[in-house]
């Protein structure tokens, strides 16, 4: 898919405007340690899902009280 390049700032403008900035959290959990630090802001964040495509993540659901989905998952969560 192709966005334009308004389109793609567009959604960027948004993005910025419902993000919040957090300072991860360390953690070694992952049997990648690259992925550490996607566990470190979710935690931080105080998020309820991680949505991804990374089976070393993917294995760790529920991690800490946080879900770890793939997208089609969250879609289908969300039309719960």
């Amino acid at each position: 898919m192709h966005l334009s390049e308004s389109t793609q700032n567009e959604f960027l403008c948004v993005l910025i405007q419902v993000s919040d900035v957090v300072i991860p959290l360390q953690v070694h959990a992952s049997r990648d340690p690259a992925d550490d630090k996607f566990l470190g802001c979710a935690l931080a964040a105080n998020a309820t899902y991680i949505v991804t495509g990374d089976k070393d993540l993917l294995v760790l659901d529920p991690w800490r009280g946080i879900r770890v989905v793939t997208p089609r998952m969250f879609l289908n969560l969300l039309r719960e």
